[in-house]
Order: structure tokens, then sequence, then C-alpha cells
């Protein structure tokens, strides 16, 4: 009886053994990645032509050269993770493999966005399209033969790059990947056993969207709080927080490592302390250089857990010596730099504007986001024709209030519940009975003469229930009253006293709440970022960037003529509300001149903890060599602190004072995000088969990513037609096996740039079947582009 019974046991072991085994995801099985493309090159050479934050556009050349004897060969892969949990997929160490020999990818290919390409991340953790670049043998690109060319990244293939078709992968949306990815780690951290402190589990940069941090999982058999220490390269550098939530299962967010380094961490979990070396990775080329000056003047330095956090194209974080701590992976980089941002009210990351097809956020579908320190993006909200420029506040209620509009409009003030993602217009500014846009834009710089107010900044004042408004191309700041949407003063140099006392402006509609001043003050010109800092019952003190551009704007201005001189300035205004006049309290700039002229973009800050001011002069302005500047001073306009960055291409929009003491760093992975998408409202239209020569006018196009999700199709590149052909129109066709054919209009983003996008495109207009995909573009002359794409769509 028990022999029975010990068998039977040991044959059911076996059976589940088997049964364990035959579920069990092989690493090769977790991913199916893709060989799209091959290109080769004996260098890369793009000139670009940039319209500036004025309108006004600007030629760009760039240039990369492989090593002496190589040349570039840049593949462009489909990844799709096929099961939930497994590894991720390390791109990092991707090698081209052709015939006998291997190559590895480059350790640093970002410049590839130079050449409108989009580097694949290093990390994968979700499916994703992208590029990567390596350097082979120049003989290699004299006869080259491809055909049997194939990538390996680790125990994960390619099939041998061939004519073959692929599926358009079916991938969750952003917010779902981070959820996904919380679940993967957790569940291989259990797996595990968990950990003490003395054997932590370290993950770095979890996300693939914050390069240099990491995440600790571990246990402790009591609640307690959580010590970080990051060593800095000197003493004063070093980082270090608290983790206040008392708990025994931690998630911590290890923040402020430093790039291209060993890392030293030491954790502290009640009476444990344990040391450990997180290595990371070089920085983008992209990442622009900081050097620290020494340009000091004052007695009084930086706080000491002081980083500065600068928005240029990138985000990033650097610390007092000018490190960069902190920056967000090159895939939410954009070639626009005034997108809108704001750091949250807990501390414990940021909301963000990112435009869909690298380029400016409020030309294009952009996406409002939010993203923690460690690199996870919990809320995801995109629109109908959205966008958002410049700067986003946040409300008592929590309410997000911003710039923005629909169909490419800036002059609404939209605001949006972030805990469910509804939308509603506050304002318009063209419907306002205070302003006229027939009067147009008053800024003789500035090209775009349909943006006739430009705004660029906007703050609530709680003590003092209004919003504070920035209108650049009207020259006017602007005191709101938030419930009645009436203007308790306006300021504008564009407003003067005649000398029989009568007042006149270019807003006629606006001289019943002018502020006047006397010959003596020294006005306002394109300014940017009216910042609040406090008031009486009478007087309100606030801060502004001057620009300085088209200085001295009147009725009788002459747009040709040169209005010197060219500096801007910090500056600290003071409105007395009951005696209607306005003075400067403090300023910083004037006495640089030329050096810190910023035509566009620029910030001033007040930092109340010391009463020092931080600005960010852009100094891409064509009379100085472009390295703009990141400036701490004291009350006094002596420099506490001075940073420069090199090799400007896009230029330094913002810079902000952010202080450890203030960050959240618990890394919160039970939480749900929240995501709400107004997709196009557009159909396709029946139409016929494209040509069967796939030729026309494309000099190249670039899709940076094509997906599904449940319902839509995603997808966003550059199509262009040639460097004198201006792209009109970009379309997505889809061609079924009877060749019946149906056509849906994109989005052109960026028209000198080509760049388009389709924001889920329903695929209810379409029958389930196979559809072979184009992209078909038009240029204003009549030229066209067909391009036929290797993922073919079935659903």
């Amino acid at each position: 009886m028990n022999r029975r019974f010990f068998s039977f046991v040991f044959v059911m072991l076996v059976l589940a053994g088997c049964l364990l085994q035959s579920r069990k995801v092989k690493a090769e099985d977790i991913w199916t990645v893709s060989l799209l493309d091959v290109r080769l090159f004996e260098k890369m050479h793009t000139t670009k032509t940039v319209t500036l934050d004025d309108g006004n556009k600007e030629t760009v050349e760039y240039l990369n050269e492989p090593d002496e004897g190589n040349g570039y060969v840049v593949v462009t892969l489909q990844a799709v993770r096929n099961v939930t949990g497994g590894d991720c997929l390390d791109t990092s160490a991707a090698q081209l493999c052709i015939g006998d020999e291997s190559y590895d990818r480059m350790a640093d290919d970002s410049f590839l966005t130079d050449h409108n390409m989009n580097p694949l991340s290093r990390t994968l953790l979700t499916g994703t399209y992208g590029e990567m670049c390596f350097q082979v043998p120049k003989a290699l690109l004299e006869d080259p033969d491809p055909a049997d060319w194939y990538i390996r990244c680790g125990e994960d293939r390619t099939e041998t790059y061939g004519e073959s078709e692929y599926t358009v992968p079916r991938l969750a949306s952003t917010v779902q990947q981070m959820e996904d990815t919380d679940v993967e780690l957790l569940a291989a951290y259990k797996k595990n056993g968990g950990a003490n402190l003395q054997n932590a589990q370290i993950i770095s940069d979890p996300y693939g969207n914050a390069p240099l941090t990491a995440l600790a999982l571990f246990e402790t058999e009591d609640s307690c709080e959580v010590q970080v220490l990051v060593k800095g390269k000197t003493q004063e550098t070093d980082i270090s927080y608290t983790v206040s939530e008392k708990q025994t299962h931690h998630q911590v967010t290890i923040y402020g490592l430093y790039a291209d380094y060993e890392n030293t961490v030491v954790i502290t979990a009640g009476e444990e302390t344990q040391t450990f070396v997180i290595e990371t990775g070089p920085l983008p080329e992209k990442i622009t250089p900081i050097e620290k000056l020494d340009r000091t003047n004052s007695e009084e330095t930086a706080l000491e857990d002081q980083l500065y956090l600068v928005q240029d194209g990138w985000y990033t974080m650097f610390d007092q010596e000018g490190e960069i701590r902190w920056y967000i992976d090159e895939k939410w980089y954009t070639d626009a730099v005034s997108g809108a941002f704001t750091l949250d009210e807990t501390g414990s990351g940021f909301w963000f504007t990112c435009g869909t097809t690298n380029g400016s956020p409020y030309r294009n579908g952009a996406q409002l986001m939010h993203m923690t320190w460690l690199g996870k993006i919990t809320a995801e909200f995109s629109y109908d024709g959205f966008c958002a420029h410049h700067s986003i506040e946040i409300l008592p209620n929590g309410h997000l209030l911003y710039f923005g509009g629909h169909d490419g409009g800036k002059n609404e003030i939209l605001d949006v519940n972030p805990d469910t993602g509804e939308m509603f217009v506050y304002m318009d500014l063209n419907q306002v009975a205070w302003l006229d846009p027939s009067v147009g834009n008053i800024n003789p710089r500035s090209k775009e003469e349909e943006d006739w107010a430009h705004p660029n900044s906007i703050q609530y004042v709680e003590e003092r229930n209004c919003l504070l408004l920035s209108l650049r191309n009207q020259h006017m700041l602007i005191c709101l009253d938030y419930d009645t949407q009436e203007p308790r003063w306006i300021l504008t140099p564009a407003g003067t006293v005649e000398e029989d006392g009568t007042i006149t402006a270019w807003q006629e509609k606006a001289i019943p709440y002018l502020i006047l001043a006397d010959e003596t003050f020294d006005w306002f010109y394109c300014q940017h970022d009216m910042m609040y800092v406090s008031g009486t019952d009478t007087t309100m003190d606030f801060t502004i960037f001057d620009n300085g551009s088209s200085r001295y704007v009147s009725r009788t201005y002459d747009k040709e003529q040169d209005r010197g001189p060219y500096y801007s300035r910090m500056v600290r205004l003071r409105v007395d509300e009951e005696k209607r006049t306005v003075s400067t309290v403090f300023e910083f700039g004037r006495e640089e001149g030329v050096r810190l002229y910023s035509r566009t973009f620029g910030s001033t800050q007040y930092l109340e903890e010391n009463g020092h001011y931080l600005g960010a002069f852009r100094c891409q302005n064509k009379l100085m060599e472009d390295r703009s500047s990141v400036i701490e001073v004291d009350a006094q306009g002596k420099v506490v602190s001075w940073y420069t960055l090199a090799d400007i291409k896009e230029g330094n929009y913002r810079a902000t004072a952010v202080r450890i003491c203030n960050m959240t760093f618990s890394a919160d992975m039970h939480s749900s995000g929240v995501e709400v998408h107004q997709y196009a409202k557009d159909a396709w239209e029946e139409g016929t088969p494209p040509g069967e020569e796939i030729s026309g006018g494309f000099e190249k196009v670039s899709v940076y990513d094509l997906h599904m999700d449940d319902d839509t199709i995603s997808l966003y590149g550059r199509a262009y037609l040639g460097k004198d052909i201006v792209t009109e129109s970009v379309s997505l066709a889809a061609v079924g096996e009877s060749k019946e054919t149906w056509y849906f209009p994109m989005t052109v983003a960026q028209i000198s740039g080509g760049g388009f996008y389709g924001v889920g495109i329903p695929l209810e207009g379409l029958a389930h079947g196979t559809y072979d995909l184009y992209i078909i573009s038009t240029g204003t002359g009549g030229e066209y582009g067909i391009q036929k794409l290797k993922q073919v769509l079935r659903f």
C-alpha cells in the first residue's frame, strides 16, 4: 500500500515537473526581434532648415564621420515582447553578424537623431522600433551583400536580412508598459525569495527613461525609514536624502548617479548600512557639456543640496560643479526646447509635454505626461489636435492649467483634471473683450504674423486668486482675476501718454487696465517667465526675464532698423495697484551687454531660501558664440555661480533650482497610472491603389514608430521630399489583398522638416484582413513620394 502510494506520488511529481518545464518560458521566446532595414554610409551629412522661435529660419549642418578605414551600418529593428515577465532586451550589447565576423553596436549612436533617425534605447522593457549604428571596415561598403546579415542581442537574434514582411506589433500604451514593468520586476524579485539589505536587488534605470537612476528592492524585519547617500566626486556634491515611509518592504529610488562612472551608494535602513557600487554608461552626444566658470564675486554660496534643472532639448540636472546627475532618455529628446514643464506638488517628479515627432511641442500632436524621478510615466493625456505651449501651472484643486489650443493654436488657456483627463477651455484669448487679435504681432523680430499673442508663461497666485500671464508678441504682462476673468492691470511698453494727456496703445481695448511708467523706467521686450515673489495689500512683486528683443518698440517702429542696445536681464518688478505705478526692485544682465543677450528663450527664478536669483540666458544671438549660461546671483547682483552650456544646437529655454530636501524618492510600484486619449476624428477614404513602381520625390522616409493597440494604429516619422520642397500633406495608405485601397490623412507636424504623425487612427474604418502599408506625401508644387513599408497590417 505504502509502496504504491509513494510510486503514485513519484509519478505525479515527475508529471508536474514536466508540466512546469513545458510552461517555462525560454529566453529566446520572450522577444521577437526583426531586422527591417539596412543602410550603409561612408559618412553622415545632413542639412536642416530650422524655424526659430521668432519665425526666422536658420540652416544647421550635421556631419558625423566614422573612424579611419571604417564606414557606418545603420539597421532598423522591430522588437516585440511575446510574454509578460522575463528578461529585458539588452540592445547595448547588440552585434551585427556578417559571415564569421561580428561588430559591436557603437557605444554612443545618439547622433542618429541629427540625421532624422530614432536611436533604439539601450535596454528594452517593452516592444518598439528604432535604429542602431555599427562601424564596419570600409571594404564592406564597396560591394555589400546584406541579404545574409543578422543582428544578435544575447540569446535573441533576428532572421537574416531580406525582403521579408513583418506584422505591425500590438503594443500596450506607455502607462500600461510602466505597469507591466512593475509586475515583471516584483514577480522576479519574489521569485528570488526577496532580499535583505545586504543583498538588496539593484536595478539600473528600471523603466528605461532615466539612465542615472536605479531601484533598490529589499526587506527589513522592522518598519523603518531608509537613508540614501550617493557619494559625489567632492564632499560638497554628495547627494543624500531620506525615504520617510516606515515599512518593512522597501522600494527605493537611487537618484543622482554620475554617467560613465562607478558610483558609490550607501543605504542605511534602521541600524543596518550597506555600500553598493553602481556602474553607468556614458552620456549621449546631444547632452550639452557644462562648464563652471570662475566668475564669482559674491561671498555667498548656493544652498548645499541644490541642483539645477535645465530644459535645453533634454531635461537634465547638474550639481554645483557642473556635473550631470540626472537626465531623461533620448527617446524623450525634442528638437525644440520650449515645451511645457513644471515640477509636481509632491516632489516626486514633473509634468511635461512631449512632441510625438521630435518636433516643437506646440506645433504638433504633443502629449501631456507625468514622470517620476525614477523615469516611470504615471499619466499620459493626448487630445484630438491637442497642443501645449511653454508653461504648465498646478491649481490648488490639483488641475493643470496651461496655454495651448486645438488645430495648432496657442491662445487658449486649457484646464485638465489629472485624475480623469477631462479637459475644458478656461479662456480663449482670441475671444476676450480686452484684447484685439486684429492688432497682430507687434514683435518685429517674429515673422509669424498669425502668432499675434505668443503666450509663454502662466501662474496662479493663490493668495491673490489671480493669474499672471505673459504674452511675448504683445510685450505684455497681465494680472487677471481668476473668477471674473477680467484684468486687474496690464503692463506693456506699447502704451504711452501723449502731450495732451491722452493714453494711446497698440491694444486700445487694454487702455482701461494699463499701468503706465515715467520716462526713467526701463521697459521689458519679448519677455518670458512671469513669476510671483511676494506682496502687500496694495503691491505685488514678481520676476520676469526681459529678453530685450525689439527693444523700444512703438507705433513708429521700423521693422528693418536694428534698434539695440543688446542686453537681456533678470528683473524683479513691483506694481503698486493703488497708485497704479510700476518700479524696478532688482535687475541683472544689463552690464553684461551682448555677452548675455538672449533674443529668444530665458527664465528668472527667485530663490526664497537665500534671496538669490537664478537666470537662464540662451545667448544664441549670432552676435556672440553660442554658449548659453545659467547664472545664480545674490540680492546685490553679485555672481554666486556661473555655468555655460557649450555646443548649443537649440538653446537653453529654462533653468530651475531644485533642492533635494523638497524631492520625494519612494518608488510606488503598486500604483496604477492614468491615461486618456481622444484620437483623430478623420475617417478612412476609399481610393485607387498606389502605382506599382515605388518611386516619387522622396529624398528620405523614416518611420520612428508604428504599432497597434486594441482598436487603433499609430505611427510617426519624417518624409523628406527634397531640400527645397515643402511637405504639404502625408497620408497612410492601406491596400488589401484584393487591391481595395483606403487612405487616412495624417497631420504634418513640421512642414519644413517633413515631420508627420497619425496617432490613434481607428481600425474600425477597415474590414478585418491583411493590408500592405504605404506612406504617400505631396508637396506644395505637386511633388510626391510613395514608400511601401515592410510592416504588414493584420487584424
